[in-house]
């Protein structure tokens, strides 16, 4: 009995907690990263040699490995009238673009559910308190009653 009744009260008195974890990772980050480079190259420098024939009223082109252009033009009478130099220049523009995109979320979160066990506890002791004034009850009765009992128990006897 007494084993039973410990028992009772050790379930009446413990919790009936519920705990809860939960954990998540997630992490933003984005990274955007543009690169521009130019190079440029000034034209370069044509040396010509004027050639010992006469033309006349013509126009040569000279055009060396770089593209650098030489115009000649011969008038009438067979001499340079003009002569144009066109340095080519060369322009080469490079354009890169990244873009690294990353995601990576936290998120820790604990929870603990609790069961609320007294008013278990409560009821219990509202049976106990009316039992005992029943109980009180039935006495203050017999106590009232008890010389008629006793008579009866008399005759009976």
């Amino acid at each position: 009995m007494k084993k039973i009744l410990f028992l009772g009260l050790l379930i009446l008195l413990s919790s009936c907690d519920i705990q809860k974890k939960a954990i998540k990772t997630k992490q933003d980050k984005t990274v955007s990263e543009v690169e521009e480079r130019t190079i440029k190259r000034k034209g370069d420098t044509v040396s010509y040699t004027i050639p010992k024939v006469t033309y006349k009223d013509t126009t040569i082109y000279t055009v060396n490995r770089q593209g650098t252009t030489l115009r000649t033009v011969y008038n009438d009478s067979g001499n340079v009238s003009q002569i144009e130099c066109f340095s080519s220049l060369i322009e080469i523009t490079e354009r890169l673009e990244r873009m690294t995109e990353e995601v990576i979320k936290s998120k820790d979160r604990e929870k603990t559910e609790e069961f609320d066990s007294s008013f278990i506890l409560y009821i219990i002791m509202g049976v106990v308190a009316l039992g005992s004034v029943a109980l009180f009850l039935a006495y203050k009765t017999i106590n009232k009653n008890s010389k008629a009992i006793q008579l009866i128990l008399d005759r009976v006897s």
